[in-house]
């Protein structure tokens, strides 16, 4: 497998308490150690930038594991005051060119622009992104975001998981 973990740093994130998005991690975390030799993977954080982990999907070794989560753990909401936020929808557009066979997005989904998009278009978004694991917290499943997220998982026949739903 090669796995993106894909986290939204954007924004619309400030809202979230630490120890919601301190769960969330460590989450991603703990994956991180079921990974198995033959796999490979990257993190890609977005808020006003993509920024990748690594140039490259990043083989599975104790040492990679272990460097990995210590930035995840590191890892943090920013405060932008200039630049317009990226979302999961352009996140999942520049990860696709890397052709992961699985990404675990952890995301409120809520877009950047202000009419959203088209719920029946989100799921073309999941084209070149192998099955998408979609992760959201405090958020109940008609939350508009959830909604999103779910399209995501579907149509790529992967999974949204609601942590801590609605709380």
């Amino acid at each position: 497998q090669r796995i993106a973990y894909c986290v939204d740093l954007s924004t619309s994130m400030q809202n979230l308490p630490p120890h919601k998005l301190k769960k969330i991690i460590d989450l991603m975390r703990d994956s991180l150690t079921f990974l198995e030799p033959h796999d490979s993977f990257n993190i890609v954080a977005f808020s006003t930038e993509l920024v990748v982990y690594k140039e490259n999907f990043v083989p599975v070794t104790d040492e990679t594991v272990a460097a990995s989560s210590n930035y995840l753990a590191d890892i943090q909401p920013q405060i932008h005051t200039k630049g317009t936020d990226h979302d999961m929808l352009t996140a999942l557009t520049a990860i696709a060119e890397t052709s992961p066979t699985l990404v675990v997005l952890f995301s409120d989904g809520i877009p950047t622009t202000i009419e959203g998009p088209d719920l029946t278009l989100v799921g073309q978004y999941a084209i070149g992104n192998g099955h998408i694991f979609a992760m959201g917290i405090g958020m109940s499943p008609n939350f508009p975001g959830a909604v999103m997220l779910k399209r995501l998982a579907t149509v790529s026949q992967g999974d949204l998981w609601l942590v801590d739903r609605g709380k």
